[in-house]
């Protein structure tokens, strides 16, 4: 199978890369990272499979499928961080999903399902089920409550706790830290790692809610309980949960704008 790869996320076109190498019956003959790139690298090319990330600039992924005729039409994996109401639309309408962060065994699952599919070469059912999808999910109960297309931020994360996956309600994040390749999600005193570059991470949040303070650093400027100055002119920001962050002297002016806003509204 002839393989292209779709995300706006750097780090998650890597990983997707590095697992499709171990895989001998699967060549990659492109990466996209927005979907005026991907619209012109599928048409051209012609692929069998396509790993396609939903949000991403210009085009979002479902907007990139709309362009293809049914001849075009490819294998689809989606690549998603929607919670687990929205991905229900993908199990109705039998197709893969991996849902950000995902572990090598999903990964693998995936691929052999679409393996199955690729044996019976019947693209136009595949064009067909994704017209069937489009209209499931662009129907209210998806994309308004679950943060489908219609939405445009964020509004909830899938995070490990243990064994088990969890939906994590983007407005109970207190803070989020950069860890590697990683963003920290730090909430009611707890922490999950999430998959993210914290710059993707940042773009997916509402910025009337949150805000980047530090190079490695965004804080929910409703999670602020207080503004503090030192002696020597350093800030910082004390939260609901007790963490002390910093500020860097950029920033300073614009959270002092945004505390002051949030003031207001009470």
């Amino acid at each position: 199978m002839r393989a292209v790869v779709i995300d706006d996320e750097r780090p998650a076109r890597e990983l997707i890369l590095r697992l499709l190498g171990d895989e001998q019956d699967i060549v990659v003959i492109g990466e996209c990272s927005d979907g005026r790139e991907a619209v012109n690298v599928l048409q051209n090319e012609r692929p069998d499979l396509v790993f396609l990330d939903i949000q991403m600039p210009h085009f979002d992924g479902f907007e990139v499928l709309k362009q293809l005729t049914p001849r075009q039409f490819p294998l689809v994996i989606f690549v998603t961080a929607y919670d687990q109401y929205a991905v229900k639309a993908f199990d109705y309408h039998a197709f893969d999903y991996l849902l950000k962060p995902f572990r090598r065994e999903r990964f693998h699952e995936a691929l052999e399902r679409v393996r199955k599919h690729y044996a019976t070469g019947r693209a136009q059912e595949n064009f067909r089920r994704f017209r069937d999808l489009l209209e499931h999910w662009e129907s209210p109960g998806i994309s308004q409550v679950a943060g489908g297309p219609a939405a445009d931020y964020l509004h909830r994360v899938f995070v490990r706790t243990g064994k088990a996956s969890a939906s994590l309600e983007v407005n109970a994040i207190d803070w989020i830290k950069s860890v590697d390749h990683f963003v920290e999600l730090h909430s009611h005193s707890r922490s999950y790692l999430v998959y993210y570059a914290i710059s993707d991470f940042e773009r997916k949040l509402n910025p009337a809610q949150f805000l980047r303070i530090h190079r490695t650093t965004i804080v929910n400027v409703g999670a602020v309980k207080e503004f503090r100055i030192d002696e020597s002119g350093a800030c910082s920001v004390l939260l609901r949960d007790g963490s002390i962050l910093r500020v860097s002297r950029s920033r300073k002016r614009q959270l002092q704008m945004k505390l002051k806003n949030l003031s207001s509204q009470k």
